[in-house]
């Protein structure tokens, strides 16, 4: 039975070597990159170029920004105040929501369980009803629990500084080395596929 990777060998359409070696290189490393993952087709004569993606490189100058942001609130105690602040009442609106949404779901269970307890039913399907006090109750239990979010000690003013900093710091040394990373990637997918085609015109010769 042919595979997708086979299919034109099984029915004669194409019994290049080119062919089969460029269906099948869609499937590895390169060749899958190269192809949006397998869904498009190999150029048949001329290797294609893979070019880096730019996302690191915008998440490191949103990162840099992010940086130099924090750095000015730092040299400005009015607005440092003014974002702690925020920060703060920010903490204790979203323990506040959470719990409000806690409360609204137990009560939806609630209205259930009372309205499955208030079923009268025949005999053979109590085990029905036990069942779905079971599935409610449960449900309930595991779902309805009314915490803090932000359980631990609030940070101090220069905690909350610092650590915006540091996180700008860590998010720009992070996207600079996968950024790094994916050139070294790219060039090596791009060798790959050149000395593929290099390798396939040595046997199959491309015929001007």
């Amino acid at each position: 039975m042919p595979s997708r990777l086979t299919y034109k060998i099984y029915d004669g359409s194409d019994m290049s070597l080119r062919g089969f070696a460029l269906k099948c290189v869609t499937q590895l490393g390169a060749g899958y990159h190269a192809t949006n993952q397998g869904d498009k087709e190999m150029p048949l004569y001329e290797a294609p170029v893979i070019f880096v993606s730019d996302y690191h490189l915008t998440k490191l100058d949103e990162a840099k920004e992010e940086m130099l942001h924090w750095i000015e609130v730092e040299k400005n105690p009015e607005e440092l105040d003014r974002l702690y602040n925020e920060y703060l009442q920010k903490r204790i609106s979203d323990n506040t929501e959470y719990n409000k949404g806690k409360a609204e779901l137990r009560a939806r269970y609630l209205t259930m369980i009372s309205k499955v307890e208030a079923w009268n039913l025949p005999e053979e399907y109590q085990s029905l009803k036990e069942l779905m006090l079971k599935q409610l109750n449960e449900s309930m239990d595991w779902d309805c629990h009314t915490i803090d979010l932000y359980k631990e000690e609030s940070p101090t003013k220069e905690e909350f500084l610092k650590s915006h900093i540091s996180g700008a710091a860590r998010d720009i040394q992070y996207h600079t080395e996968e950024y790094e990373k994916e050139v070294k990637r790219i060039k090596e997918f791009n060798d790959y596929l050149k000395g593929l085609y290099e390798e396939i015109n040595k046997v199959e010769p491309i015929k001007i």
